[in-house]
């Protein structure tokens, strides 16, 4: 058509319009594709204590070293951590993550009840062993022996009294303090308790030596660890050298030293809810045959002076003890 309309003389701008609309419309652009960028988080840092555990967190999986692992290439957004080691109560939290920003998830596990008791099981034998054996301790069903005892009168002066004891099986047991000013016996049998005093003790003295007696032989370290075999034992959170019995009417907690020797005993009971604990230190050990016998017994109120502090010289049954 425009070589028809060129021949008989048409006007250029025509025939340009019509030539333009003649051609096929032009292809619109096709569309820009994006490359997806991967959103990374974290990196995620998780504490584990008082050890190492086991960490999952989506599809890692893996172990703490020195109790701390890093997870990296999460994606952000919610996630589950879960912690696991042997022994130990698992955890889990639910933790956020955002894109590019470190986050520390932190975890202290607690420890079975099974594992608990467990421990304090070799633990007890532990010191049982360190104390001769039941075979030592049944040393110390009837023994005796010489030593002074420390305590503080109304007046705040330091008071200091030799003594002499005899323990015999059971609650039994006859304690003699001697001084310038007199001497005073008390003598302990079942739930009786009797004490005379000579001299200027005389009046003054029976108290006194009757409360002495009555905690010395309260806290013997043989009849203790005789109860506490007999109850159910759980070592602490933190230590196996921890023990705790809780019961019904009491709470006994005895710490031991690295040997599983003991060397202190906090014990409270029920009726005494109001009132401090008593504590009684065990220290300076001394040896009877095979057995091992505390050669210092400080006895008071947990964390305040004790009230009396016995030193024991000596002891003996068949032979004399001598001190490490």
């Amino acid at each position: 058509m425009l070589d028809i309309l060129k021949e008989f003389g048409a006007n250029p701008k025509l025939l340009s319009a019509i030539s333009a609309a003649s051609q096929p419309p032009d292809e619109p652009p096709a569309p820009k594709v994006e490359t997806p960028v991967n959103k990374v988080a974290g990196p995620l840092n998780v504490v584990c204590e008082p050890k190492d555990c086991l960490v999952i967190v989506d599809a890692y999986t893996g172990l703490t070293v020195q109790n701390k692992t890093t997870v990296t290439g999460l994606k952000p957004g919610d996630v589950v951590v879960q912690v696991f080691a042997e022994g130990y109560d698992g955890a889990s939290e639910k933790i956020s993550l955002k894109e590019g920003a470190p986050f520390e998830a932190k975890f202290r596990l607690k420890r079975t009840e099974l594992s608990r008791q467990q421990a304090a099981s070799v633990s007890m034998l532990k010191s049982l062993a360190a104390l001769g054996g039941m075979d030592g301790m049944a040393e110390f069903a009837n023994f005796e022996g010489d030593g002074v005892v420390n305590w503080t009168d109304s007046a705040g002066k330091s008071q200091e009294w030799p003594m002499t004891f005899k323990k015999r099986i059971g609650k039994d047991l006859i304690m003699t303090f001697k001084t310038k000013e007199g001497q005073c016996t008390a003598s302990i049998t079942g739930q009786s308790v009797k004490q005379e005093c000579k001299s200027n003790l005389k009046g003054s003295g029976e108290n006194l030596a009757a409360q002495a007696s009555s905690l010395f032989l309260s806290y013997q370290l043989q009849d203790v660890m005789q109860t506490l075999v007999d109850r159910p034992l759980l070592a602490s959170e933190t230590s196996d050298d921890h023990l705790e019995s809780p019961g019904n009417r009491d709470t006994y907690l005895l710490t031991l030293d690295a040997a599983g020797l003991p060397v202190d005993l906090i014990y409270e009971s029920d009726q005494g809810k109001t009132e401090v604990p008593i504590q009684v230190q065990y220290s300076n050990y001394l040896k009877l045959n095979k057995a091992r016998y505390p050669g210092r017994v400080a006895i008071g109120r947990m964390n305040t002076v004790p009230v009396f502090v016995f030193t024991i010289t000596s002891i003996r049954t068949n032979a004399t003890a001598t001190k490490d």
